[in-house]
């Protein structure tokens, strides 16, 4: 997933928790300018399905396969470095297993 204006690129690995990988991409939207910038481990979630952002990058949600959404609040936008855990939401009722 991209941010809005192509200059941040973020990825996801599972590995018994989450961890969301930032990029930084010198041209937007250009891969051959890509460079790492740091990592989150999200090890309340564990068993990840989904990571998505608001509009100006200040919340990030994870969709979490035991049926709720995860949602961090960052401080600065689209910087994964300032993330806290802020609530969940569950949508046991709706769904056994949330998924992006």
């Amino acid at each position: 997933m991209f941010n809005a204006d192509g200059t941040k690129m973020f990825v996801t690995k599972i590995s018994g928790v989450l961890i969301v990988y930032e990029y930084t991409l010198s041209t937007a939207f250009d891969l051959s300018s890509v460079s790492y910038s740091q990592s989150f481990d999200v090890s309340t979630n564990t068993d990840p399905k989904g990571i998505t952002f608001n509009n100006d990058g200040t919340k990030m949600y994870i969709a979490d396969a035991g049926a709720s959404i995860d949602q961090y609040n960052l401080s600065t936008g689209f910087d994964i470095s300032t993330a806290t855990y802020s609530q969940a939401f569950s949508i046991s009722s709706e769904d056994t297993a949330a998924q992006n």
